[in-house]
């Protein structure tokens, strides 16, 4: 997955490098300058724990409305994009499931 934002100084252009540098298995994953989020993204979610951190608390809060409430999130947005029927059904099933 990508992020939703472009950063300046982001490590999108690197993430591949950074992929081939970190050890295959680790117990944690802790972006300590998180910024757009490119490297955490990126990679397949499959530590124990991971840690998104940034200096912009804003930034940190993005991203967790958009993993936790995006819902709440579109809706502040005054954005609900119903383009077609397999869209409609992902809101549908999300909205069920709480």
């Amino acid at each position: 997955m990508n992020s939703i934002i472009s950063w300046v100084g982001g490590k999108k252009a690197l993430r591949d490098l950074i992929y081939q540098r970190m050890p295959k298995e680790f117990g944690r994953y802790i972006e300590v300058f998180g910024g757009g989020g490119w490297v955490l993204f990126g990679r397949t979610p499959n530590t124990a724990m991971e840690v998104y951190n940034d200096f912009n608390s804003d930034l940190a809060n993005l991203f967790r409305c958009v993993r936790d409430r995006p819902f709440a999130l579109l809706k502040e947005l005054n954005f609900f994009p119903l383009n077609g029927r397999d869209e409609f059904n992902v809101l549908n099933m999300d909205s069920e499931c709480g």
